[in-house]
């Protein structure tokens, strides 16, 4: 019977006992009372090595942002990425992508009546100023993709196209001037989700108490969907809705999909599409959206100004 040890192979990633980083190769060596039983030489033997995977993310987060009145300062975007700790069992190293959309055209519609932020060259100095601060912000944090168009958008096709990066089952969709202000707990939103998925599809966070943003415009409808099976089923309970809008929210990169399919090549915010089909009595309870919290909870973000972020 040979005698055989396992020992392990010191490498850079090796960890010994007390600290350091993962073990990565075993190898076995025979012992020198072998060598003396059997008489002949015998060479150590080498295991396979067994990489030590990291577990697989399972949510992505995507910032929707713009020429910030305050750009080129980027304390706006410090302030959403800070306030993430307050999302309870979010791995640390989820992916976060900052979808910066371009400027119109001056003298455009959207320009002229909506406002948006024309492309003058002071705007496309200050826009490009605010990508270049934002990517030496995070360029060593791995997690972190800041993608910059080089064209307007729209606040959908921003999103579908920061889409086509995420390669998880969920994801945050989240507004550059929303923060978190209370404590989610992310653990139990995806838990719920797993479990019913055909009736909690989107999960929105709200600047007010719940029972105040569920009479207003986006969220006003018919009683027969203001509550279903998720409303109390995990805690946190989830309030239904007859509403849909872009504000901070939750859901699958599947039912997204499902929404841009539906806007198609229009440039739009998907609130005016979407909350038009969830206000119906046939498509509420498929497309209505259910808060966070039940109705005497909330604020759970917070609406940052950034004509005062100094």
């Amino acid at each position: 019977m040979l005698h055989m040890t396992m020992v392990t192979k010191v490498t850079k990633n090796h960890l010994p006992t007390g600290g350091g980083a993962m073990t990565t190769e075993t190898i076995a060596i025979v012992t020198a009372a072998a060598k003396e039983e059997t008489g002949t030489q015998i060479k150590a033997v080498e295991l396979p090595v067994f990489p030590i995977q990291s577990p697989k993310e399972d949510t992505s987060i995507i910032i929707v942002s713009c020429l910030t009145p305050s750009a080129p300062d980027i304390s706006m975007i410090d302030m959403l990425y800070d306030s993430l700790v307050m999302l309870e069992g979010l791995s640390q190293t989820a992916p976060i992508i900052i979808a910066i959309d371009n400027l119109v055209e001056e003298g455009s519609f959207y320009a002229v009546k909506h406002n948006y932020a024309s492309s003058t060259v002071e705007n496309k100095e200050r826009l490009e100023e605010y990508a270049q601060n934002l990517r030496l912000r995070f360029k060593d944090d791995k997690r972190v993709t800041v993608l910059p168009y080089v064209a307007w958008q729209m606040h959908n096709h921003v999103i579908k196209k920061a889409l086509q990066l995420v390669d998880t089952k969920f994801v945050y969709v989240l507004q550059y001037d929303e923060v978190f202000k209370e404590s989610v707990n992310h653990t139990a939103i995806v838990k719920t989700m797993e479990e019913h998925p055909d009736v909690l599809r989107k999960v929105e966070f709200n600047r007010g108490n719940n029972i105040d943003c569920n009479a207003s415009y986006w969220f006003r409808g018919e009683l027969s969907c203001k509550e279903d099976e998720v409303s109390y089923v995990n805690k946190p309970s989830f309030t239904k809705t007859c509403g849909w809008s872009d504000q901070c929210h939750f859901t699958t990169k599947e039912d997204y999909k499902e929404v841009l399919a539906i806007i198609g090549d229009r440039k739009i915010h998907p609130e005016f599409v979407m909350n038009r089909r969830a206000y119906s009595k046939k498509n509420c309870k498929h497309w209505g959206a259910h808060f966070y919290g039940n109705l005497t909870e909330g604020p759970f973000i917070q609406h940052v100004n950034g004509r005062f972020i100094n």
